[in-house]
């Protein structure tokens, strides 16, 4: 339990929530974990490759699994342990989701925060993917017959068919710049695509940090920075990036994205079914 004095929260027996992630980290104390884990590590490195796949994780090895960005592929170590939280909970479910859920919750919060370098653990929110993340963030845009929304082609599809919908429903102007292949210069298509944000009064731009059917990187912080000039909100579909890249949210304000959507199940490895949601902080919806 945390240093400060428990309060119900609602009809939980448990703290605050926002309390909880305002501690610092002297102050709030994790729950440990309530059972004993395999040490994956006590037999030394293991070389990357066949050996590597086998004891970490699941895989067929008559397969050479790469598609980890369509539905992902967890490490052993990961679900052996969601498993027996599994177990855990279903031994005394009144003690977990009465006294225990939100501190191991915000305990998750606080340390991908970390891990990401944000601000502050209240710029991230557990969803479940994000699809879920993306679907609640453009719902509570306020889109109307005066927005200018910036995609481009590259967009995931559904998302595309989505905004689609949400412009002709609204009336906001849709404007789909085209990326064009092969990408010969990265610099140059940056360029065009500043040249094009600046050719209307956009009031939102949607840029995939890693795009899932033609892969390739965008200098997200270099548009996000541009972005902030000409007064646009910047939404970043980061889908692919947790555990490809060095995902970082510790650079300065104008270079960070407004709202950027994380999952976790696919490079990252983990257990299928979580994501995380981040809002730089002072971003209203």
């Amino acid at each position: 339990m945390s240093s400060i004095a428990r309060r119900d929260f609602g009809s939980f027996h448990c703290s605050n929530v926002e309390e909880l992630l305002n501690l610092t980290d002297d102050q709030f104390i994790p729950l440990p974990i309530p059972f004993s884990l395999y040490d994956y590590t006590k037999d030394g490195k293991i070389p990357f490759g066949r050996l590597m796949s086998e004891k970490y994780f699941l895989l067929d090895n008559k397969y050479v699994y790469l598609n980890h960005g369509a539905f992902g592929c967890v490490l052993r170590p990961a679900l052996e342990c969601s498993h027996l939280f599994q177990y855990y909970i279903e031994k005394q479910p009144l003690r977990f989701y009465d006294r225990e859920l939100f501190l191991r919750l915000v305990d998750v919060i606080r340390k991908m925060a970390k891990l990401l370098g944000c601000a502050t653990a209240k710029n991230l929110i557990l969803v479940e993917n994000v699809t879920f993340a993306w679907n609640s963030v453009v719902t509570s845009l306020n889109i109307d017959d005066k927005s200018h929304i910036f995609i481009t082609n590259t967009m995931y599809g559904a998302y595309k068919k989505f905004i689609k919908k949400i412009c002709l429903n609204t009336g906001a102007q849709l404007y789909e710049f085209s990326i064009d292949f092969p990408i010969n210069d990265i610099n140059k298509v940056i360029d065009k695509m500043k040249i094009a944000l600046k050719s209307h009064q956009f009031t939102y731009a949607f840029f995939d940090h890693i795009s899932s059917n033609s892969p390739f990187i965008l200098p997200i912080n270099d548009l996000c920075h541009y972005c902030k000039q000409l007064n646009i909100t910047c939404i970043i579909d980061g889908a692919h990036a947790l555990g490809s890249i060095d995902l970082r949210f510790d650079y300065e304000d104008d270079y960070l994205p407004d709202i950027y959507l994380i999952n976790c199940h696919k490079w990252f490895c983990a257990p299928k079914g979580v994501g995380l949601l981040y809002i730089k902080s002072n971003t209203k919806l």
